[in-house]
């Protein structure tokens, strides 16, 4: 301390930077708790990213399908082994027929299940009608 009253530079230094370390400690819970918070939704958002329930691959003649449940929608994944393909026919059981080019997917609450179907094709020329191949059931679950 000086005469005045007032601290001298080395105390000045000494108390400015204990409390610069009391600003840090300070800042330090801050994040860590930030992160105690957050770390368990970053979890569970890569939980979400991954299928919660998936239907395997299957083939019925030249028409496969597989299912994959997550984030509360049925995803649908169709594929053909034709060399000339426009469209696939789907419907769900029981459902409309409807066109679609690779898949289809659809809101569903988890622990259902049912059935779809689909037929590969290839668009006829002026005035004729669609080739397509047999239908095909597949399984779905939620």
């Amino acid at each position: 301390m000086t005469g005045a009253g007032r601290p001298s530079s080395p105390d000045l230094a000494v108390a400015t930077l204990m409390k610069g370390e009391g600003l840090v400690k300070k800042s330090l819970w801050t994040v860590v708790g930030f992160a105690a918070l957050v770390s368990p939704m970053l979890t569970f958002d890569e939980a979400m990213a991954q299928p919660a329930v998936e239907v395997q691959k299957q083939c019925v003649g030249a028409v496969c399908g597989r299912s994959e449940y997550w984030g509360g929608r049925v995803r649908i994944t169709l594929t053909h082994g034709l060399t000339r393909f426009t469209h696939f026919n789907f419907k769900t059981n029981p459902g409309a027929q409807i066109e679609v080019k690779n898949g289809y997917s659809f809101e569903q609450r988890p622990g259902r299940s049912g059935t779809y179907s689909a037929q590969a094709c290839a668009r006829g020329g002026i005035g004729s009608r669609s080739i397509c191949t047999q239908w095909g059931t597949f399984r779905w679950r939620s």
